[in-house]
């Protein structure tokens, strides 16, 4: 599912697409994302999250829509559910590797489209 391609659709495909879009697991990514927002604020003392605050930073609004798209009832794309988690928790993430930092734009609009894949 990560990388695109479309599996047939196996009794086991079936129910982690179920359990990846489910409202639960949902609800803790967009918590995430709102978290690592908020983060961002120039009043917030830096967490023990290695964040890359200084590039993350004008992408604020971009979390905070990542976190409504993904706390909101529309139909999502399972691929983009993957993504989403691996942008906000792997520690190769732009959003923590100051190395991959000029590939944070491209990697979210990548997320965002995919999540808005199955709409």
């Amino acid at each position: 599912m990560r990388g695109g391609d479309r599996p047939t659709a196996s009794p086991l495909v079936t129910w982690r697409t179920a359990e990846l879009t489910s409202p639960r697991h949902r609800r803790v990514v967009a918590a995430e994302a709102a978290r690592l927002a908020r983060d961002l604020d120039a009043s917030t003392l830096p967490g023990a999250v290695p964040l890359n605050r200084a590039v993350v930073r004008p992408y604020r609004y971009e979390l905070e829509a990542l976190a409504a798209t993904l706390g909101g009832g529309q139909p999502i794309g399972a691929r983009g559910m993957l993504l989403a988690e691996q942008l906000l928790s792997s520690p190769a993430s732009p959003l923590y590797d100051r190395a991959a930092a000029d590939t944070l734009e491209p990697r979210l609009r990548r997320v965002r489209a995919a999540l808005q894949a199955s709409r």
